[in-house]
C-alpha cells in the first residue's frame, strides 16, 4: 500500500532494483558491446541476406530466457518486411550492384570476382557476358533491391562469380553496361512498423541488460501484484552475425513501462525505433531514385548495353 501511494507507477522501485543489477556489469562488457553494435549496424556483406535487419529477423526464432513461446513483439517484427516484384524490365548498370543473393564465402564483391578465376580484359568481356546470357536464356536476369539502404543484388541462383567479375571490370574501367532485369524490391512495411512502435520499444543490448530488466520486473511484481506483468518484462532474442565480437540481444520492452523509460535514456544501447523510422523515410527516396535512374537510361539503352 505504501508503494502504491508514493510510487503509483512502480518506476522508482523498478529503477532501484535495475540500477543495482546494472552496476554489476563489468566495464569491459560495455566496450565490447560498443564495438559489436558498431559492426552490427555497419556490416555490409556480399550476401543479400547478411545485413543487420535480416539478422534481427532470423534471430526472432531463438528466444532466450523463461519467456520462450511468448513473443508478441517478435511475431509482429518478423512480418515488417514486404517483398514485391515490379512489372516490366529495368535496365540496370553493372556498376551499381553491391552483392549477390546466392551463397558464397567471399565477404565483398571484389573478392567474389577474384574467386571466379576469370581475369577479364577487353577481349573476353563479351565472351564471359555471352556465357552468362546463355546460362539464363529463358530464365531472365533477376535483381533484388534493398530499399532501406538502396543496394542492388544479383538475384540469380547461379552465375554469381561470372557476374561479379563483369561488375568488377565495369567498376575498374568505369564502363557503363546495362542489361534488362526483372526487379524485386524488399522494403520495411512502414505501416506495420508504426503499429509495433506504438506498443514496443526495441533495443540492442548486452545480455546482462535483459536479465537486469527482468530481475527488476520480478522484484516489483513481488511487491505489486496488481501490475500487468507483460508491461514489466523484456522479451529477449540472442542474435548471431559474423560482425559480432561479443553477444548481443534484441530487447522488446512495452512502451510506457519503467524498463522502456530507463533503457531509452541509456545512450550506450542501440535504440532501434528511431533508426527504423529513418530507414522508412529513406526507402521511399531510394525506390524513386532507382526508378528515375532507370527511366533516364531507357532512351539510350541500346547504346549503353554495348561493352
Amino acid at each position: 500500500m505504501f508503494d502504491s501511494i508514493f510510487d503509483p507507477t512502480g518506476y522508482e522501485r523498478f529503477r532501484k532494483i535495475y540500477d543495482a543489477q546494472e552496476a554489476l556489469i563489468a566495464p569491459d562488457t560495455w566496450e565490447k558491446f560498443r564495438i559489436s553494435k558498431m559492426r552490427f549496424f555497419n556490416h555490409r556483406s556480399v550476401l543479400f541476406e547478411d545485413e543487420w535487419l535480416s539478422v534481427v529477423k532470423r534471430g526472432l526464432y531463438h528466444i532466450t530466457g523463461p519467456f520462450y513461446g511468448r513473443r508478441p513483439a517478435f511475431y509482429s517484427l518478423s512480418r515488417i518486411i514486404k517483398v514485391a516484384t515490379l512489372e516490366g524490365w529495368f535496365h540496370l548498370d553493372f556498376r551499381s550492384f553491391e552483392g549477390v543473393v546466392a551463397s558464397s564465402d567471399a565477404p565483398t564483391l571484389i573478392e567474389l570476382a577474384r574467386a571466379s578465376g576469370l581475369p577479364l580484359h577487353d577481349q573476353n568481356f563479351a565472351e564471359v557476358l555471352e556465357s552468362l546470357r546463355r546460362r539464363f536464356d529463358g530464365i531472365e536476369f533477376r535483381a533484388f533491391f534493398r530499399a532501406w539502404d538502396g543496394q542492388l543484388f544479383w538475384g540469380g541462383v547461379d552465375g554469381s562469380h561470372r557476374f561479379a567479375a563483369l561488375c568488377q571490370y565495369c567498376i575498374e574501367h568505369d564502363v557503363a553496361h546495362y542489361e534488362p532485369f526483372r526487379l524485386t524490391v524488399r522494403e520495411i512495411d512502414a505501416d506495420r512498423m508504426a503499429e509495433i512502435q506504438k506498443e514496443w520499444c526495441l533495443f540492442l543490448a548486452p545480455p546482462e541488460i535483459g536479465r537486469a530488466v527482468n530481475y527488476a520486473a520480478g522484484g516489483l511484481y513481488e511487491r505489486r501484484r496488481n501490475l500487468e506483468t507483460s508491461k514489466l518484462v523484456a522479451y529477449t532474442v540472442a542474435l548471431e552475425s559474423v560482425a559480432l565480437n561479443a553477444p548481443i540481444e534484441l530487447l522488446a520492452v512495452r512502451a510506457g513501462s519503467p524498463g522502456a523509460a530507463i533503457l531509452s535514456a541509456d545512450s550506450r544501447l542501440g535504440a532501434l525505433n528511431p533508426l527504423l523510422d529513418q530507414l522508412c523515410q529513406k526507402q521511399a527516396i531510394n525506390i524513386q531514385g532507382l526508378i528515375n535512374a532507370v527511366e533516364h537510361v531507357d532512351e539510350d539503352c541500346e547504346e549503353g548495353m554495348k561493352p
